[in-house]
């Protein structure tokens, strides 16, 4: 798992990771969300009696970049001191599989028809 998002909200420590197909939310190291979600997903937990939504969406006009809002009782919340990271790793994996594939399928198809 990579970390894509670190911050804080009342003192609590929110990351959010990763994997090739998931997203997780941990609170204080306690997953309390997980998603199926290549592009983006929608996180939803409760902290101290309210409800937290958290959504991490891909900027398409800078692909290293991630906009991550997060939003308290269905209003936005403003974060200070938030880290959140590119999924380069996983666009480099992507694009490592799409030419290995499209390699094995062109040599079947050559030894298919001219074979």
């Amino acid at each position: 798992m990579v970390k894509r998002a670190e911050f804080y909200i009342e003192n609590n420590k929110v990351e959010v990771f990763h994997s090739l197909w998931k997203q997780f939310v941990h609170l204080n190291g306690k997953r309390v969300s997980e998603k199926f979600g290549l592009l983006q997903s929608e996180h939803y937990f409760k902290l101290n009696g309210s409800n937290y939504d958290l959504r991490l969406t891909p900027n398409f006009i800078k692909p290293v970049a991630k906009t991550l809002k997060v939003h308290k009782n269905s209003v936005p919340v403003n974060l200070e001191n938030s880290i959140v990271r590119s999924s380069r790793t996983l666009l480099l994996l992507v694009i490592a599989v799409g030419v290995w594939l499209g390699f094995m399928i062109g040599i079947n198809l050559y030894s298919a028809i001219w074979g």
